[in-house]
């Protein structure tokens, strides 16, 4: 491998790149480059340290803790913008985009499955950005409607086969950001916390088709 198991890592891509840098957690040193990637966005981690990268050509590269060369790949009908995986070992892989700029969705390959389930729903969750899974297994993402891009939620609850747009609770999210699970809260991302001009986070528990806020935080610059 190209970095010793080990070390702690932390990785950053950049949409429009072909490389994603790796640096040494939390010495923020850089230990290394992986290479021949199109356009990295949304990295996501599992339960054994594998490391996820979505491509915008639709192809999501899976990576030993610590590996140099994949050991999986994964392929959506889009350009892969985000993932998750879930305690099962599901990935879920989010496609802003369809083929052919038609309306995003979500692909779920099922522990480790390299065939997916693709859900969709073009009426209210057009643009899709990254989703997170909570800890009972539901899969939570703020999508925008195509008409007048107003920010949706959508999930696809558990044991569901449809994608399904849930209802915000005291709380507004004004620019997208990623979704994941904190260890206690759905931690759903805005670029715009409160409407301002920093980035933040919206601590929100999921009953039934409700978003429900307990706070929220803004991050340092």
């Amino acid at each position: 491998t190209l970095f010793p198991y080990t070390t702690l890592f932390r990785s950053v891509s950049g949409f429009n790149a072909t490389t994603v840098t790796v640096y040494d957690y939390p010495s923020e040193h850089e230990v290394g480059v992986l290479n021949g990637f199109s356009s990295p966005a949304g990295q996501c981690v599992d339960a054994q340290g594998d490391v996820y990268i979505a491509n915008g050509n639709g192809v999501v590269d899976e990576y030993a803790h610590g590996g140099s060369q994949p050991i999986a790949t994964f392929t959506t009908g889009g350009g892969a913008f985000g993932c998750s995986v879930d305690k099962a070992n599901d990935l879920a892989v989010t496609d802003f985009l369809g083929a052919s700029y038609s309306a995003g969705s979500v692909t779920v390959f099922r522990k480790g499955s390299s065939k997916g389930t693709v859900y969709s729903n073009p009426s209210s969750c057009y643009y899709i950005w990254t989703a997170g899974y909570d800890d009972k297994g539901n899969l939570i993402m703020i999508a925008e409607n195509q008409a007048s891009e107003a920010v949706v939620f959508c999930a696809v609850l558990k044991g569901s086969k449809h994608l399904t747009t849930l209802t915000a609770n005291g709380f507004t999210i004004y620019s997208p950001a990623p979704t994941m699970w904190d260890g206690k809260y759905i931690a759903l991302g805005d670029q715009q916390i409160g409407g301002g001009l920093q980035s933040g986070i919206v601590e929100a528990t999921l009953s039934g088709s409700t978003l429900t806020s307990h706070g929220q935080v803004a991050l340092d610059d």
